[in-house]
């Protein structure tokens, strides 16, 4: 079978869009909201139903002419098994395909005990929750895993991240595509938050330029122009955490640099901070 042409694919994404949205659910509201004729629509809307993720719904008052039948999005036709890992822990979720979460778990780990063990977990993790919510291994339409450090987007696999030792082009994709039978997205922890800012309705991201920084044990950035994430060589635009900011070479990161930023403004740069602070009487 011939792959379908990109200008396909994206349209039905364009339409699918629309009814997920509530813009449009009918047939000619379809067709006025994207210019397509009848045929095409007819073509577009057949191939998303045929996939399951719409289905026919009841007909329309009439306005003069035929009834539209309208058209749903099925939501509850799948599930999205989701895990954001960060440097000690990681949160795991189950969503359906409108991305809302159905159920979630925070579990601690430390990041440097390395991908066996901790994708392990996770994998265990994301089975107990599907069950609890009375799914099964075929209900799994996708999985999203967000990692904290550089990922190489075309491969899916950790790029020399600092914090993860033995994480370095571990074939993470692979491993839970295996799994789950699904198809899989990885990237950069903080690239996903950026990009569910930019994908949130009602955000207040109109032209989709965006600097997401986020502050934890490390430090990481998400970039975004015009609506688009930028990566940069493998996955590493981001990764202002390792920057060096400091000429004090007491001041070690635990990616055994010392002088970044993440050394001295991360979660643990704090927690030091705050404790030296308290115990010389300097604050209350």
């Amino acid at each position: 079978m011939d792959e379908p042409s990109t200008e396909l694919v994206e349209s039905s994404a364009r339409l699918l869009d629309l009814i997920r949205s509530g813009a449009a659910d009918t047939r000619p509201e379809l067709s006025a909201r994207t210019g397509l004729g009848r045929t095409a629509i007819t073509q577009r809307v057949t191939t998303l139903l045929d996939a399951g993720l719409l289905e026919e719904g009841d007909l329309n008052p009439s306005t003069g002419g035929r009834q539209a039948r309208t058209l749903r999005f099925r939501r509850d036709a799948g599930r999205i098994l989701t895990a954001e890992l960060g440097a000690t822990g990681y949160t795991a979720g189950v969503t359906d395909l409108m991305g809302t979460v159905l159920t979630m778990r925070h579990c601690d780990v430390d990041i440097a005990r390395g991908p066996e063990t901790v994708l392990s977990e996770v994998e265990s993790t994301l089975d107990e929750l599907l069950t609890g919510i009375g799914g099964a291994a075929g209900d799994v339409w996708g999985v999203g895993l967000g990692l904290p450090g550089p990922v190489e987007f075309a491969t899916a696999r950790p790029s020399e991240p600092p914090i993860m030792p033995g994480w370095n082009n571990y074939p993470v994709r692979e491993r839970l595509g295996a799994r789950y039978a699904a198809p899989v997205w990885v990237d950069n922890e903080v690239n996903l938050l950026c990009l569910g800012e930019l994908r949130t309705p009602g955000s207040a991201v109109d032209l989709g330029d965006l600097l997401y920084v986020k502050v934890g044990t490390g430090i990481g950035a998400g970039v975004s122009h015009a609506g688009h994430l930028h990566r940069g060589a493998q996955g590493c635009a981001g990764d202002i955490g390792h920057a060096a900011v400091s000429d004090d070479n007491a001041v070690v990161c635990r990616c055994g640099k010392t002088g970044c930023l993440e050394a001295v403004a991360g979660g643990a740069a704090l927690a030091r901070d705050g404790t030296e602070l308290a115990r010389s009487g300097a604050s209350p």
